[in-house]
């Protein structure tokens, strides 16, 4: 089931994938165990599988981490299965701040995707790459490696990559603060994946242009890519970006003088957050940070801790019901 699931979350089915695998996690995490203890080999590519569904749903990065180290530890692997893995400890690392690792395991990624002679899992690993080189400043040479992967992409047809290739282009773009760059990159993610598809890099780059929407004050239409973003991952059940969206509805509510329901979504973004294990990125917590001040300049102490209390209590269901009301 883990080895179909992959590719089809790949796919514009990947929310019926992601929620099959979810009923089944338990299972699947119990069956990984199992499978580790009594053959390795096979232990360590049923774990390599199932990275896609974690991706997806952005899962606990520090549970995450465990399993690709232990399935690491099976001996000698595929390198297909071994960029993979490394791949996941790449993004973990990303994740924790650990930014010297986290290109370490990029590069060696890229190394065994390259020996794989698979052009799927040699592009995977570019993605982590360039993602490990970006949070250490080094923007150029993650440029030279999203082209890469952007070239590949382009020669094999493949819509979903295209659509991840431009996103991290205009991440690239973004960092260097040309806004404009950036919003273009991502409009050509969201076209290249299909505005109507549901999948969590289309949440992901939705929210990268109310990100860029908002940093440019342009409020109305940061409200109309966030609350998309939000509808889209909330039907994931990605806690992780629905927190990212939550927060970018929020500092538009704020902006609006709704500070109320700015103070309730906050409270729903951070107990999200905190549910998922995971920091946000720091883009996203610079926007957190900023709303937040204004948020305790704007209400009264008392309303403030009721609201973001009474926000704390809500699932990303009912956090994105009250936010897109």
């Amino acid at each position: 089931m883990a080895d179909e699931a992959e590719p089809e979350i790949r796919s514009p089915n990947q929310v019926e994938w992601v929620r099959r695998l979810s009923r089944e996690h338990d299972n699947v995490k119990a069956a990984m165990a199992h499978l580790l203890a009594a053959a390795p080999g096979e232990g360590a590519a049923f774990v390599a599988s199932v990275r896609s569904f974690w991706v997806a749903q952005s899962h606990s990065f520090s549970e995450q981490r465990a399993w690709y180290a232990r399935a690491l530890g099976a001996g000698a692997l595929p390198p297909a299965v071994r960029a993979r893995l490394l791949n996941g400890l790449c993004t973990c690392e990303r994740k924790f701040g650990r930014l010297d690792a986290a290109a370490a395991f990029g590069r060696e990624a890229v190394e065994a995707g390259r020996a794989s002679g698979d052009r799927v899992v040699l592009d995977v690993a570019l993605t982590g790459l360039a993602g490990a080189l970006m949070d250490a400043g080094d923007l150029s040479a993650a440029r030279e490696v999203l082209e890469e992967y952007t070239a590949n992409a382009r020669e094999i047809g493949d819509s979903h990559r295209l659509c991840i290739a431009f996103n991290g282009l205009g991440e690239v773009a973004r960092r260097t603060g040309d806004f404009r760059a950036a919003r273009a990159y991502y409009e050509q993610a969201i076209e290249a994946k299909g505005r109507h598809v549901h999948a969590n890099v289309n949440g992901v780059t939705l929210a990268n242009l109310g990100g860029v929407s908002l940093e440019e004050g342009e409020f109305a239409t940061a409200a109309g890519y966030y609350r998309e973003s939000l509808a889209m991952v909330a039907e994931l059940g990605d806690h992780w970006l629905g927190a990212m969206a939550l927060d970018g509805v929020a500092a538009v509510a704020l902006e609006a003088g709704e500070a109320e329901k700015a103070a309730l979504l906050a409270g729903a973004a951070e107990a999200l957050c905190e549910a998922a294990g995971d920091p946000l990125e720091s883009w996203e917590q610079s926007l957190r940070d900023r709303y937040v001040a204004k948020l305790r300049a704007a209400l009264d102490a008392a309303t403030l801790e009721r609201e973001w209390a009474r926000g704390r209590t809500l699932t990303l269901r009912e956090a994105a019901a009250a936010a897109l009301a």
